[in-house]
């Protein structure tokens, strides 16, 4: 009896070793797959310029272009494999440019006159661990693109 009593307690102790690990490899994959995603929303955001203050010699991020290029790339991956079926995606999108300004833009680590979109993505859905000690149910990953040099870049 000893014997089953030691057996079974270390199978227990395997089975939740495999859980643990099961989900923790889920969770970093999660992870990776929402930090490509706000690097996708963010570089793509900071590209739509508004020609008219462009043509004036000022560098200006058309914010419903780029609104609607983020929800599109939301729309994209809810399709997709790793973040449709158990959870919500969310974005929040936030511009620094000549127009707009630059307030705020050295907490997200952009230089002051330099033109960037930031992206803070957040997933919310189930529990992702099995495991009764560990409860995550919201990840978020941040991106900045940033226009460097301005229209001063020289190659």
């Amino acid at each position: 009896m000893k014997v089953f009593l030691v057996f079974f307690a270390i199978l227990i102790l395997n089975i939740s070793f495999l859980c643990q690990w099961s989900d923790m490899d889920r969770y970093a994959v999660l992870q990776k797959q929402l930090k490509i995603l706000a690097e996708e929303a963010a570089s793509g955001a900071a590209l739509l310029r508004d020609e008219t203050e462009y043509s004036f010699g000022r560098i200006c991020i058309d914010s419903a272009s780029a609104e609607a290029y983020v929800e599109h790339v939301l729309a994209e991956a809810e399709d997709g494999p790793y973040f449709g079926l158990s959870g919500q995606l969310a974005a929040e999108l936030i511009l620094f440019d000549d127009v707009k300004g630059y307030c705020g833009a050295e907490a997200h680590g952009v230089g002051t006159g330099e033109p960037a979109a930031v992206v803070v993505l957040s997933y919310q859905g189930r529990d992702l661990f099995r495991l009764p000690f560990l409860s995550v149910t919201e990840i978020r990953r941040t991106a900045v693109y940033e226009w460097a040099g301005g229209l001063t870049s020289s190659f």
